[in-house]
């Protein structure tokens, strides 16, 4: 029933998160976005109805394929993002699309070999992407800082060029602690696959459940993370939820009663400069 709950909720995730970040990103971004985000819909749901119902082979192959996509994907979306952000100019070249492609094929090629291999050398593939994965990190991190240090060398500059170097900034960030969530459950899947590599333990029920549903849960909460840390969408849910508010400033007498003024045109400039220092 726990895991119901996580895919349903998953799922929602990263439809929103495709609809909220489909126009802040662009060409490769957007690809990478949509299949990873839909590898780890169909490998959720596909495990999950691999559980419940009968043993199917086209199923099988579907989860071990979705599960490997959107691991990989996940190393290619941070050099993505890392590119874009250090090489604006090499990222809107044509040799990097070619690039783009040719590591985009390589990554089928490699989700394809994962699915016809047996399970002792799936779980190998597993320990060691789950390794590969900490390489995610870095990458992040450096996109960020370099986003950040960007933002502050473009003052004076024009308000488009400070506001995208701002989204990019969130954006990524965002990912960062994603990033750190996922780190840590992929290499609690490893510590618990090991001993089973290596046959110190037998394969049971239990364990296999408990790696379930950690796979699950990275798939499920990976997205709500990345949403609820940026900024710009956060902001957008406390205003929807919130009543509506006057854009009248509030004043009292010594009477006790509001006295109703207008904010000045230096209150707007303020409120948009705050918004825009990170």
């Amino acid at each position: 029933m726990l895991d119901i709950i996580f895919i349903i909720f998953g799922t929602f995730g990263h439809f929103l998160a495709i609809h909220t970040f489909w126009n802040r990103f662009s060409g490769s971004s957007r690809i990478i976005l949509v299949t990873l985000s839909l590898s780890m819909i169909f490998h959720m749901i596909s495990s999950w109805s691999k559980e419940i119902f009968f043993e199917s082979l086209i199923r099988d192959y579907v989860s071990r394929y979705s599960y490997m996509m959107s691991i990989t994907l996940q190393q290619v979306f941070s050099l993505d993002r890392l590119v874009f952000i250090k090489f604006p100019k090499f990222y809107k070249s044509i040799f990097y699309t070619l690039l783009f492609i040719i590591i985009y094929v390589l990554i089928l090629g490699i989700s394809t070999c994962f699915t016809l291999s047996n399970d002792q050398i799936q779980l190998m593939w597993l320990v060691l992407f789950s390794c590969l994965i900490i390489f995610k990190l870095p990458m992040e991190l450096i996109a960020m800082i370099s986003a950040r240090r960007k933002y502050a060398q473009t003052t004076g500059a024009n308000l488009n060029q400070r506001f995208d170097l701002s989204i990019s900034y969130e954006i990524t960030k965002s990912f960062v602690l994603g990033t750190i969530f996922n780190i840590f459950l992929q290499i609690l899947l490893a510590i618990l696959a090991v001993p089973i590599i290596f046959e110190f333990i037998d394969e049971s029920i239990s364990i296999l459940s408990v790696l379930h549903i950690i796979v699950i849960l990275e798939m499920s909460m990976f997205p709500w993370i990345v949403l609820i840390t940026n900024k710009k969408w956060r902001n957008k849910i406390i205003t929807i939820c919130n009543k509506k508010k006057s854009n009248k400033v509030h004043v009292v007498n010594l009477k006790g009663q509001s006295i109703l003024t207008n904010p000045s045109q230096k209150d707007y400039f303020d409120q948009l400069e705050a918004s825009w220092n990170i």
